[in-house]
């Protein structure tokens, strides 16, 4: 019997799963969740060394994170692109509090690499700063050797590409999952080792 090749477009995201009908604030309403000192303190450490200043420190970047977000949504296209990075960093920078429980030296961390169009405008990792501290605790300090382009990024988003890709140009990064089934109705998806970063 051979491989049978599904091409699929979308998420395989693992944990609980929200039924909404607007995804992206049930999300972020989650989020948010998790700047209240009331939820942290139900969280327990890993470590436990200087835990109730990771809460402290996670608790105001995760809403600032928020308050970035809602302040984008009434930026122009001018604005709105800084609002939602500074967002995501101190999203990253309080999650970072909390697993793997590092609290982030100042500076992003980040390099612009000016490119003639947008999409081929780059960032260069440095050697210090937030991106750099996350993927030294997660183990991927290979990841950016080399500049990574907006074009890049945007390609490992699948929920982007439901649509198709929307650039001749653009690259597509899909993950190749094996799909088994024991005869029955129950079919087995994993990701294969060597598809894993």
């Amino acid at each position: 019997m051979g491989i049978l090749r599904l091409p699929l477009l979308g998420s395989f995201q693992r944990g609980p799963r929200l039924k909404t009908e607007n995804s992206l604030e049930a999300v972020w309403s989650q989020i948010e969740r998790a700047s209240l000192p009331d939820y942290l303190a139900t969280l327990t450490p890993f470590k436990t060394a200087d835990w109730d200043c990771n809460r402290a420190y996670a608790a105001v970047r995760i809403r600032q994170a928020v308050e970035f977000r809602r302040s984008a949504a009434s930026g122009t296209l001018v604005t709105a692109p800084l609002t939602l990075y500074y967002s995501f960093l101190n999203l990253l920078r309080g999650f970072m509090a909390l697993v793997p429980e590092i609290r982030s030296t100042p500076g992003h961390g980040l390099a612009l690499v000016e490119a003639p169009d947008l999409l081929s405008t780059a960032a260069r990792l440095q050697r210090a700063g937030t991106f750099r501290e996350y993927l030294t605790a997660v183990g991927a300090t290979s990841t950016l050797q080399k500049p990574i382009t907006l074009s890049d990024c945007l390609s490992y988003i699948p929920e982007l590409l439901s649509g198709g890709p929307t650039t001749e140009s653009r690259n597509v990064y899909p993950a190749r999952i094996e799909a088994k089934s024991n005869g029955d109705t129950r079919v087995h998806l994993s990701v294969p080792e060597d598809e894993v970063e």
